[in-house]
């Protein structure tokens, strides 16, 4: 699946595990010095028990932040998942319920635009999701929680759970439980539930309004008391832009990022090689520069996008580029002056740095560096070695043990790239291999080329033996 531009939530999600990395770095420093101080300085029992617990709580902080670095969801689902399903006879009917599962289907975007459609399009009953996003653009039933015995459905509308429950057994214990601020039952523009949700904060506008969440829009709502959904849309859409200083235009391409997203399947799970794309809510008759990703084909591509809001780039966590509204918030690098978006940032003192930049000031590898592996991958290459007790290994010392294995291994990698024979030091004093030339005394420094012994044929040989020794 590809992620759309808009989706700034994804940006935010990598910037995140790039500051986790960046603490467990600075943890892993903090946690070596401590330890030093255990064995270099004289504690007394107070001291060393505080300074022990101490290091106890940063090898759990260490630990933590390293795994919030990390992205959950492996790249190779779609295949590990099909896989054990087809392991498990998982599309073979259950016998006792009927049940089975369909194909693992992959999205061209995101799985959020796939799901709705299908709820949308009448092809699926519910969506088995805790993403309050689905429940409100498609305006379904979601199954948000499922344990056994015991399940939760949520919905915008009160009536479709209601009218859900009536296929319940006599015996069934449910419970229907109102929202506390149902400010989108009824409504059926998707439009306005749209900028409801760009208003409150979503994956395409992180920020939303200042102080407004479900229950101030609930109040705002309220104190509007629009007669018809129109009205409360353009009171809403005024109030937005004015408290975020934005544009028409910056508003409505939030709202069309949210429901112009395609909702097709990915080529590889399509029988189509070029199939047509699939909206929520119909195609779009214009598309800004920004939401291009989503344009309905080439043609329109070349005749219906227009320049829109002004779009911003930043070079991004590994220097992986990504583009965002210049709206959103464009601040620069106190170090490279580079361009930053409202994520990918952090700041030391009053100073704000890229993450690059942040990491070089925190003294921390770049991402993607050698050297910038966390302790639990530096622990899985020493259990790939066999290295006995890998698994029982403190933090530092997992560092220690990697580095000097990386250490040996690097010095033998050169080792094949030197181009002169090795030889044992006694084979050295064998008469039937070598032929003595000279004495070389180095004090004297390259006195030695001169020496009538050394042959003119001989001397670019010794230089590049010299040459070979400095360098290795």
């Amino acid at each position: 699946a590809v992620r759309p531009v808009s989706k700034q939530a994804t940006n935010q999600r990598i910037a995140n595990g790039e500051k986790y990395r960046i603490k467990a770095f600075k943890l892993r420093t903090e946690i070596r010095k401590s330890k030093q101080r255990l064995h270099r300085e004289r504690l007394d029992a107070a001291e060393r028990a505080a300074l022990l617990k101490a290091i106890k709580k940063k090898e759990s902080n260490c630990k933590r932040n390293e795994t919030l670095s990390k992205g959950k969801v492996p790249k190779n689902l779609p295949e590990e998942l099909r896989r054990e399903l087809s392991d498990r006879a998982a599309h073979c009917a259950n016998p006792a319920t009927g049940g089975r599962v369909g194909e693992v289907v992959v999205s061209e975007f995101e799985a959020d635009a796939l799901m709705c459609h299908k709820l949308l399009a009448g092809k699926a009953v519910m969506a088995e999701t805790k993403d309050s996003d689905i429940n409100i653009i498609s305006g379904g039933i979601t199954i948000s929680s499922f344990t056994k015995g015991k399940f939760e459905l949520s919905c915008i509308t009160a009536s479709k759970i209601q009218d859900a429950m009536k296929f319940l057994s006599n015996e069934s214990k449910a419970v229907f439980k109102p929202a506390e601020f149902p400010i989108f039952d009824g409504v059926e523009s998707p439009r306005l539930r749209a900028l409801m949700m760009v208003m409150m904060g979503c994956d395409v506008y992180l920020a939303g309004t200042k102080g407004i969440r479900v229950t101030k829009l609930a109040d705002l709502i309220k104190a509007i008391n629009a007669t018809s959904e129109d009205a409360l849309y353009s009171a809403l859409f005024y109030k937005f832009k004015s408290a975020n200083g934005l544009t028409d235009e910056d508003v409505n391409t939030h709202i069309d990022a949210l429901i112009y997203q395609p909702a097709n399947p990915a080529k590889e799970c399509s029988d189509d090689n070029d199939p047509a794309k699939i909206y929520m809510f119909g195609p779009p008759t214009r598309l800004p520069k920004y939401l291009e990703q989503f344009a309905v084909d080439e043609e329109f591509r070349k005749s219906c996008v227009f320049p829109g809001p002004e779009i911003s780039i930043r070079k991004g966590v590994g220097s992986s580029p990504h583009q965002f509204l210049s709206s959103d918030g464009v601040a620069s690098c106190s170090r490279c002056n580079d361009t930053l978006c409202p994520q990918c940032n952090e700041k030391i003192g009053i100073e704000t740095f890229c993450l690059p930049c942040f990491a070089i000031e925190s003294i921390v590898p770049q991402s993607g560096c050698s050297n910038s592996k966390s302790i639990a991958e530096m622990r899985q290459c020493l259990i790939g070695d066999n290295f006995d007790g890998a698994k029982d290994l403190q933090s530092d010392e997992v560092e220690d043990v990697y580095e000097m294995i990386e250490s040996l291994r690097n010095y033998r990698e050169l080792e094949k790239s030197i181009k002169y024979p090795l030889y044992a030091a006694d084979e050295m004093a064998s008469a039937i291999k070598w032929e003595e030339l000279i004495e070389v005394d180095f004090k004297e420094g390259g006195s030695f080329l001169a020496e009538p012994g050394l042959g003119a044929k001989h001397i670019p040989g010794v230089l590049d033996l010299f040459a070979s020794l400095v360098r290795f």
